[in-house]
């Protein structure tokens, strides 16, 4: 038996910690074998190494300078970036793929290799440097003369600067080291099949002869804390089969120790996945298998745990990655955090049975001793008797999946905080590349002559060549091709070449394949068997605004036996792919061809995939032309991966159709998840965007035929490098999914547009693409719209017990508001406190005069019905309303709990009628037919549901609508519906709806805001639509203070929402009684200007300068603390008919504010060279009055709790 040599003296105090996973898992390598891995081949019979000869030291501070011609001897480096503050001084392992043939020949080193005495060295970012340990670990198929390639893995301290990492592997190396780098305490021993790994923070051992090979036990060094007999697993299920399928399968296991040496040791575990772990038949048809590596390492309580997953042919799952069972029957208490003070959350274990996740960091803990996540994904906790913890929940759609995460295995005495430390070092290294001098030495030199040149297309697309050489370089064996592409790029623009005579993919239609306008450029990765989207420049700014870590085009996904549908994906498993390009022209085109896929029960699929380039956008459209015998169920398309803007993601906001619209921020650094079901109130419009200061990225669907689509954007691991990065989808659920040989086109578009502002910007694109194409852009003003709708100024919502009650509260808020009001009202039915959807009548004595009375007294009366729910316990549901009912593929109906009895929890179910049919088409309009005529005569009717439920797939062959998804419940649904309402009654009635939905924008007099109450909100949805529909309403409760009055009241009022939506009796709770002089100041102003909201348009906020305060409260919403934080200057700006503007101030602080206002008159449609006349007005009329001309500034003091109006207008 020999002991491994595979020392390095090596130095390092390095800015930035630089993670790197080993690169032995490589998705992309088809050849090696079952699983896409062979072996490393080692002694399994390890020598036990003495652990009195390796001492675990204290790195020394000592530094030294070497002469430049000393430290340019032959060698590779590892440019490490610079680390967060906060973050130094921490020990972190780096390992990285490593071809020095490959480095040889590019740099011209000639020499034999000296692998036993490998040198590194750190050179700071001042010039000093320091010895770090390191380890070189040989491939199977290395030979030092053709193929040397191995893992190089570097234990380094981090700084705040960029260093850079040398790596001395020949015989010539510097001179004048230090005598001694750092050594950690490493070793690995093997004693009767148990493989023992032990360093300064723990002793794990592996049992190679136990029938789960996936079983650790670990001793926490420092601590009393051992654990045996600690079983990770992975797992699998598919959500609709409901079955777990596990890794920890007994019989289908091999284990081996890969490398073991001073710095690193790798263990390798195969098996495969398998519902029963003593039964390999209970494995599921795609044969998913699994290869796992833990990486231990010296002086560090981090393991590198990295994974490659692979089935036969892709099947959808999620995937649970590293589950550990029963972790509180070892740890009293758990902490989780995302890098931010108050997103720390610490508790003891009580088995509570509640689960704590999402969070980018996390831990178990007793006493000292900790184990946990860092930095790769969201992990979860659950704290009840099962009692597990696990790390990152995926996705798993392709053949091959990649995941990766680090562990945290030891005991600190600083507790949490050395834990945090070395999350933010593990997400900020993850940017170290390998390189070569004279690689970049020729970047430098292209940088240097991008920097002199002016703004032009030239200019974009030897940018945007240089962003194609610096990925290829980060990828596996493409150095050596962006070494000979960078030499072509710097001669070209040396002299004056047009890059697209250098640059291949221009001339490619295999490989990389690109084609640009001038203005944007789109890049594809086209193989033998798919295609994927790789690149999206913005040639004027210089900008990739995609990850590099492109998933598939699109997905499919069939409509098979429950469980075992397979997917498919365009980068993968076709035997005919065949693209086009017109790349000459304005408008240059490519189309994409997918046929003959690999799996046989696919023949007669083929799919169409075009793109237009046209100025800043790309124009998609994606046919799926299906003659197989299998039914198609969903398309994914487009689907995207994200990726930080510019130097920083600190900036970075990501814009969603959630309500009015939301923002995220710092996306890809601490990742977000939703799923909006459009068309629907709380996914009213089809558009995604992420952006940062200078740059962002547009995505929609311009389907203006309102199609059933789920939106999700959502944290995902690339599945083929296992990079972090967010993901953006629209899944279109189709048509007949259920019935063989379904067809699918697009509706209208899908357009990624390049753009340079914020989400206001967002707005007006989509807004563009609305007014020019969508059906239910209203043509006027909405003159169907009666003005008394339009003029109220502030509604109350009535659920009292006492109809008179309600009357009586009525007319003492119109009379405290001195303003036109509403009321929307609840409870007047005479079953009351039962509730009987849909049926509304006869009404409780008295209410037709009490409504009667409130119209005599200038106060507005509309009635709540439900259009959508049918309560199953009528006697009339199973004799008429279940045969037309919304039902599954099984002929069940779909339902929800609805409340019983009003003041009571108890609820009811109500099934959800399917609008295409005759039957609730007729209760939509008789509900309208009754209520507005005699003796009801109400005002307006107010439809719940119709526009904030989702569409759902009905089955029902009987019903007069094509199966499953589609455009139908909408267009052969609700739209005819309500259309039919419009058409019988009288002008001065109005119809409304609950939520915001842009589908039936045209056809409902108004929209119920009353769930706008998400922190983020950004008016995206009025910067649309505003004008066009009437908003109205926020959900108030007696649980929210004076100053969340103000607050959403100073919200809704610069959205353009008639305000309220409130109880009448304005004593009710004392915060209300606090806050109704600035209710009534708010709805005064509303009133005074709503001529600028009714028929004008939102325009882009006022720019403030200033130091303004937030305020963050909770708005309780639907029972539950809802924190939501705003400026405490809330501002708008509208324009009217006649192009007058007035900007909209209102202050919900209890303090002055001291600020100016820069107005720019390119914002607001004007000329620079216009002279304008101000009026400043509050709820008292016109106060003052100035003069101004151009873009000027106002500096402005605004009273605690004041709003003001300035009204702006050409002179």
């Amino acid at each position: 038996m020999k002991k491994r040599k595979s020392f390095v003296f090596v130095c390092v105090f390095f800015v930035s910690f630089v993670f790197l996973f080993p690169s032995s898992l490589n998705a992309r390598d088809k050849n090696l074998g079952p699983i896409g891995i062979t072996p490393v081949v080692v002694d399994n019979n390890l020598e036990a190494i003495d652990e009195g000869s390796i001492i675990a030291v204290e790195p020394p501070e000592e530094t030294f300078i070497l002469d430049p011609s000393e430290l340019q001897k032959p060698h590779v480096k590892i440019i490490l970036p610079a680390l967060p503050i906060g973050a130094q001084e921490e020990l972190v392992p780096i390992t990285r793929k490593v071809n020095l043939t490959e480095v040889m020949q590019l740099e011209n080193y000639s020499g034999a290799l000296d692998l036993e005495n490998i040198v590194a060295i750190n050179q700071k970012h001042d010039g000093t440097c320091s010895l770090v340990m390191a380890q070189f670990d040989q491939d199977e198929d290395f030979d030092a003369a053709t193929n040397a390639t191995g893992e190089l893995t570097v234990l380094v301290k981090a700084a705040d600067e960029k260093s850079n990492i040398y790596f001395y592997f020949m015989k010539e190396k510097p001179e004048g080291l230090p005598e001694r780098a750092p050594v950690y305490l490493l070793t690995a021993t093997e004693t009767g099949g148990q493989y023992v790994v032990n360093n300064d923070f723990y002793t794990i051992t592996h049992d190679s002869s136990a029938t789960n090979k996936t079983i650790l036990d670990i001793e926490f060094k420092n601590s009393d804390l051992k654990i045996e007999a600690f079983a990770p697993r992975d797992q699998i299920k598919n959500i609709e089969e409901g079955i777990n399928y596990y890794s920890n399968s007994y019989n289908l296991q091999s284990f081996e120790v890969v490398h073991a040496g001073p710095a690193r040791v790798k263990v390798r575990i195969t098996g495969a996945f398998a519902s029963s772990i003593n039964d390999p038949a209970s494995r599921p048809d795609a044969n998913p298998v699994f290869t796992i590596e833990y990486n231990y390492f010296a002086g560090s309580p981090l393991v590198y745990v990295n994974s490659v997953a692979h089935q036969e042919y892709a099947r959808k799952w999620d995937y649970y990655f590293t589950n550990w069972a029963y972790v509180t029957d070892y740890f009293t208490s758990y902490a989780l955090g995302d890098f931010t003070e108050d997103s720390l959350i610490e508790a003891n274990i009580a088995k509570t049975g509640i689960s704590t996740e999402r969070k980018l960091w996390s831990v178990m803990r007793n006493g000292d001793a900790m184990f946990g996540y860092l930095g790769q994904g969201y992990s979860l906790i659950y704290d009840g008797d099962t009692q597990y913890f696990r790390g990152p929940t995926e996705k798993w759609e392709t053949t091959t999946k990649v995941n990766q995460t680090v562990l945290w295995i030891g005991a600190s005495t600083e507790g949490i905080e050395a834990v945090e430390r070395a999350a933010i070092s593990v997400r900020a290294i993850e940017q170290a590349k390998v390189k070569t001098d004279g690689f970049e030495d020729i970047l430098a030199e292209i940088r240097q002559s991008l920097s002199t040149m002016q703004a032009s297309v030239t200019k974009g697309r030897y940018a945007w060549f240089l962003k194609q050489i610096r990925r290829m370089a980060d990828q596996e064996d493409q150095l050596a091709e962006a070494y000979l592409l960078a030499s072509s790029l710097r001669d070209a623009m040396v002299q004056g070449s047009d890059v697209t005579a250098v640059n291949p993919c221009y001339k490619n239609l295999h490989g990389y394949v690109c084609v640009d306008n001038g203005d944007i450029g789109l890049m594809f990765h086209v193989a033998d068997d798919g295609i994927r989207l790789w690149s999206y420049f913005d040639l004027l700014k210089g900008v990739e605004l995609l990850s590099g870590d492109s998933p598939s085009l699109f997905s499919v996904e069939t409509a098979g036996q429950a469980g075992v549908e397979p997917c498919l994906n365009s980068h993968e498993s076709w035997d005919s792919v065949v693209m086009s390009l017109q790349r000459t022209g304005s408008k240059p085109s490519v189309s994409m061809t997918f046929s003959d896929h690999a799996r046989n029960q696919f023949a007669g699929l083929s799919i169409q995939l075009g793109a237009v380039l046209e100025g800043k956008k790309v124009i998609w459209n994606i046919e799926v032309n299906n003659s197989s015998t299998e039914s198609l169920a969903a398309v994914i398309f487009p689907q995207l991966y994200f990726k930080q803007l510019g130097r920083s993601s600190q900036d970075d906001q990501f814009v969603i159709p959630y309500r009015p619209g939301e923002l995220r921020q710092n996306p890809a650094g601490k990742f977000y998840e939703f799923t909006g079901h459009y068309p629907s109130g709380d996914t009213p419009y089809q558009a995604v965007a992420f952006y940062d200061q200078d740059i962002g990225l547009y995505v929609a669907t311009h389907d203006p035929k309102g199609s059933t689509k789920d939106i999700i954007v959502r944290k995902q691991v690339s599945h083929e490098t296992g990079k972090r990065v967010e993901y953006v989808g629209y899944a279109w659920e189709l048509t007949n999914h259920g019935v063989a040989g379904n067809d699918f086109r697009s509706a209208g578009t899908v357009v990624m547009q390049s753009f340079y502002g914020d989400w206001f910007d967002v707005a007006q694109i989509y807004k563009n693409w609305v007014q020019s194409e969508a059906p239910w852009w209203p043509e006027s003003s909405r003159t169907d719209t009666p003005q008394w709708f339009k003029d109220i100024a502030i509604w109350t919502s009535c659920y009292h017990e006492s109809i008179q009650e309600c009357h009586d509260q009525n007319k003492e808020f119109k009379t405290f508001m001195g303003v036109p009001t509403a009321v929307h009202w609840y409870n007047f039915w005479a079953s009351f406190p039962v509730m009987n959807h849909p049926q509304y009548t006869p009404v409780q004595e008295g209410w037709n005069e009490l409504v009667k009375d409130l119209q005599e007294n200038g106060i507005r009366v509309m009635p709540y019905v439900n259009g959508v729910a049918h309560h199953i316990r009528l006697d009339d549901f199973q004799t008429e309303a279940l045969a037309n009912a919304a039902k599954d593929a099984a002929g069940n109906y779909f339902s929800e709990n609805v409340l019983d009895e009003y003041g009571k929890t108890e609820l009811a179910t109500a099934a959800i009628m399917c609008p295409a049919t005759r039957y609730q088409q007729d209760v939509v309009k008789n509900l309208a037919l009754e209520f507005f005529a005699t003796p009801y005569n109400v005002d307006a009717i107010y439809y719940d549901q119709i526009a904030a439920l989702k569409p759902y797939a009905c089955m029902d062959s009987s019903h007069s609508h094509p199966l499953g998804g589609g455009d139908w419940w909408v267009n052969k649904g609700f739209r005819p519906a309500i259309e039919t309402v419009q058409g019988l009654i009288g002008q001065d009635k109005a119809i409304a709806s609950e939520s915001t939905n842009e589908v039936y924008t045209d056809l409902f007099d108004g929209f119920l805001t009353w769930a706008w109450q998400n922190n983020n909100m950004v008016p995206v949805f009025p910067a649309i639509y505003g004008g066009k529909v009437v908003f109205f309403g926020r959900w108030n409760s007696t649980q929210n203070s004076a100053a969340t009055y103000r607050q959403r009241t100073g919200q809704s009022l610069v959205f353009g929402e008639q305000l309220g939506w409130m109880q009448p009796d304005l004593n009710y709770s004392s915060t209300v009684s606090e806050a109704k002089d600035y209710i009534r100041q708010a709805a005064q102003v509303r009133y005074a200007i709503r001529d600028y909201i009714n028929s004008g348009e939102m325009l882009r906020p006022p720019h403030i300068e200033g130091v303004i305060p937030e305020l963050t409260s909770d708005w309780y919403f639907q029972n539950k603390e809802q924190m939501v934080t705003t400026s405490v200057l809330q501002r708008g700006a509208w324009r009217n008919n006649n192009g007058n503007l007035v900007l909209l101030l209102a202050n919900i602080s209890e303090d002055p504010l001291v600020f100016d206002l820069r107005f720019e008159t390119k914002n607001y449609g004007f000329s620079s060279g216009d002279k304008f006349i101000l009026n400043y007005r509050d709820e008292t009329g016109v106060y003052a009055q100035d003069e101004k001309s151009g873009d000027f500034v106002l500096p402005l003091t605004l009273e605690a709790q004041k709003i003001i109006a300035i009204e702006v207008s050409k002179k």
